[in-house]
């Protein structure tokens, strides 16, 4: 029950890595590669002083002395440590999965992994979910580690190894044949004090659904493990998202390997690593206590042994934002090196252990959570500070029996119950969650599994600014009989998101909700999705069904206005040879009684991708005209195209046209990636694409869709200084005429 209830939120957290592509970033060379090596960032700044009070200007002069292998004083985060005070027969591990896909708070969050890793100071660190902004901002600031990484996805794997006390010899990275989601395995051979040992990590396959796949990638790691030298210490640690009852179906844990916190006794306190009971990240109204997170050691058989001395739990500790540093707890591990003849007993019980007080207190025991520290955890409310019409306003989200409830403003007080109950999030009855209540229409704001954006009863989602207390957030929806005119039009907005950049994400969503109230299209293709901004989306539009164009961490989706267009049924036409991850999403809709198809794509990115782009162009275009004769399809996505490509394929095929074209080509309307007036991508000189089009295959029979209007949209700045996207979105209106 719960594996399936932990599926729900994977599902749209996690899924197949996308290549890393900066999308637009390869176009004729345009791209301004900004490396500020010498200067820290306004962003990393704070960080710093996030972690230690302080900025970090010594973190930039601290290579000089972290160069030497064996320096007398190391600097974490600015602040001297002495080397020889360590003990060389102490080798200490930290994996944790740092849940870089949730870009929420993620600032802040990276503040609390770098006070961890200054309290503990590592000798290797094994991350997973890590992503690029993440890693470059780890590299800053601690240029005492070397750094691994396990793929050019968007998401991956990671180790750092402290270089004063840890030296790389040689690193791998085991591909899984069959994954789906972009996952494999990183090693590194390292050198501890003249011991080799053989570090690992990896993210296995995630979801119940899963499981086959996730049992092969934990036999392949296993056997790396056993396949290592005699000689050689073998310690893995990641995100394995195993059920205990699936390593019970391989026969338990081979021969000649152990499970860490197995050996130590197995510490509740250490049990589960995925625990909604106390994290809140998630906001999941409901307790899963799961141990994903594994640490397995095969020991040496020959020379100085590697035996497990200890074992806590890392990151409990709520921040001053209201999360904590990641969904996952991090588990923080102790080895001691003997000498062969010394270990008579590898097995300590962690009840036994005598744990310094000063090195490692997260408030537990060894019979788990001390209870004044439990209690505290569960107390503790989130809470948000916003600036409102230039003063600072608490938000808080408290818990009431294990579920979020909003609170609401004092103006209220007048609201009917079924507008209270709203405001609780507890569900109405009846068929929709949209209430009309005495002051206006309000939206049923319900804290869903996974959501990211918090605090947003008392702030308006728009680009106009904040609304007063008592306003809630009126979304103004149409009238339904004003919503029922106008039934022989019909509206399409296209826009990709660039929701890969998670630079001002939120405040970029809020502007893309603006439009979405403004315009109230029926059909809505949006490409460069990630999963907090859908479910964003979700959360503030439950008048629209929504599709998802994949499981993978960046995807397309389609919106449909229910009270206008009704879902027949969907399709995802697979691209065979795409590197990344790209496909065609389809939805065969009725329109007051008229059929119409309407796909989306986001098809391969950048120039030296042309052939595949085209290939991916022709299977939409044999989509389209293979659609039954009296339906109209109408395709809208980020095509990545330049026009000599659509030349080389002899323009467009018959039947098919070019909304643009056949609006006679409007130059307002032209460029749709346009850096001369959009500059999110910060390039230094100007670039003029029409990467988003719009193609239309007329019905043959029946009533007949004919392009009336296009308007870009999303050309206005909003108050963060940036734009919804780097592409602007795409607003067209059709008109469907009898035969």
């Amino acid at each position: 029950m719960d594996g399936a209830r932990v599926d729900e939120n994977f599902q749209s957290q996690q899924g197949a890595g996308l290549k890393q592509v900066e999308e637009k970033e390869d176009v004729y060379s345009e791209v301004k590669k900004v490396e500020k090596r010498d200067a820290m960032t306004t962003e990393d700044e704070e960080i710093g002083k996030l972690c230690c009070g302080q900025s970090l200007h010594g973190a930039t002069t601290q290579s000089g002395s972290s160069q030497d292998p064996t320096p007398e004083v190391e600097y974490f985060l600015g602040e001297p440590f002495p080397c020889g005070t360590e003990n060389q027969d102490r080798l200490t591990v930290l994996t944790w999965n740092l849940d870089g896909l949730d870009f929420e708070e993620l600032k802040r969050r990276v503040g609390g992994l770098f006070s961890n890793i200054k309290k503990y100071r590592p000798d290797i660190i094994l991350l997973q979910e890590l992503i690029n902004p993440y890693l470059k901002i780890l590299k800053k600031h601690f240029v005492n580690y070397d750094f691994l990484r396990g793929s050019e996805l968007f998401y991956f794997t990671g180790i750092m190894l402290r270089r004063s006390r840890v030296q790389l010899l040689q690193s791998n990275i085991v591909k899984y044949p069959t994954t789906e989601m972009g996952r494999n395995l990183l090693m590194a051979n390292v050198s501890f004090f003249g011991h080799e040992v053989c570090v690992m990590t990896s993210h296995l396959e995630s979801c119940k659904a899963n499981s086959q796949e996730r049992l092969n990638q934990l036999r392949r790691v296993w056997k790396r493990m056993r396949e290592a030298p005699d000689n050689v210490t073998v310690i893995f640690g990641g995100d394995t998202n195993l059920r205990d009852w699936e390593v019970k179906k391989l026969g338990g844990v081979p021969g000649g390997i152990s499970d860490v916190w197995e050996d130590l006794g197995k510490p509740e306190d250490c049990r589960y690593t995925w625990d909604t009971e106390l994290n809140d990240n998630k906001e999941i109204p409901h307790d899963i206590r799961l141990r994903f997170d594994r640490v397995f050691l095969r020991a040496a058989k020959d020379g100085a042994q590697v035996v497990p001395e200890s074992m806590t739990l890392v990151g409990l500790e709520r921040l001053k934002c209201g999360y904590f540093t990641s969904d996952h707890w991090g588990i923080f591990c102790t080895f001691t090196v003997k000498p062969q003849d010394t270990v008579k007993d590898n097995i300590r019980d962690c009840s036994s252990l005598n744990m310094k007080k000063t090195d490692i207190d997260e408030g537990l025991n060894s019979k788990g959570l001390r209870p004044e520290v439990k209690k505290h955890i569960q107390s503790q409310c989130r809470v948000g500070v916003r600036m409102v019409e230039g003063e600072e306003t608490l938000s808080e989200v408290k818990k009431a029996d294990k579920n979020k409830v909003l609170t609401r403003p004092k103006e209220v007080s007048n609201q009917d119950d079924k507008t209270i109950k709203l405001l609780q999030r507890q569900p109405p009855n009846g068929p929709t969650p949209l209430q009309v209540s005495r002051n206006g229409p309000l939206v049923w704001r319900a804290s869903l599994e996974g959501l990211t954006f918090q605090n947003e009863l008392l702030q308006d989602i728009s680009p106009e600014g904040p609304v007063h207390h008592g306003e809630f957030l009126q979304v103004e929806p149409l009238e339904r009989d004003e919503e029922m005119k106008n039934q022989d039009r019909l509206t399409v907005l296209t826009w990709n998101t660039d929701g890969l950049d998670i630079k001002d994400l939120r405040k970029r969503c809020d502007g893309l909700t603006s439009n979405i109230k403004k315009y109230h299209p029926d059909v809505i293709l949006l490409q460069e999705l990630v999963p907090s901004y859908l479910r964003a989306l979700k959360e503030r539009f439950v008048d629209y069904d929504f599709l998802q164009g994949s499981e993978v961490n960046c995807f397309t989706g389609i919106m449909l206005k229910k009270c206008r267009v009704q879902l027949l049924q969907s399709n995802i036409v697979k691209f065979p040879t795409t590197e990344m991850g790209r496909n065609l999403l389809m939805a065969n809709v009725s329109f007051f009684g008229r059929e119409v198809c309407v796909m989306t794509s986001h098809l391969e990115s950048c120039k030296a991708s042309s052939q595949e782009r085209l290939n991916q162009l022709r299977r939409v275009w044999k989509r389209m005209r293979e659609a039954p004769d009296n339906v109209t399809v109408i395709f809208g996505g980020d095509t990545n195209l330049r026009d000599w490509e659509v030349e080389k394929l002899g323009g467009l095929p018959a039947g098919i046209s070019d909304m643009w074209e056949d609006l006679g080509k409007p130059e307002d309307c032209r460029y749709t990636w346009d850096t001369t007036v959009n500059n999110n991508k910060d390039i230094d000189h100007d670039v003029r694409l029409r990467f988003d089009r719009v193609f239309l295959r007329a019905a043959r029979e029946g009533a007949q869709v004919v392009p009336v209007s296009m308007t870009l949209t999303g050309l206005q700045r909003l108050r963060c200084g940036r734009f919804i996207s780097d592409h602007w979105g795409i607003l067209c209106t059709f008109a469907l005429n009898p035969q």
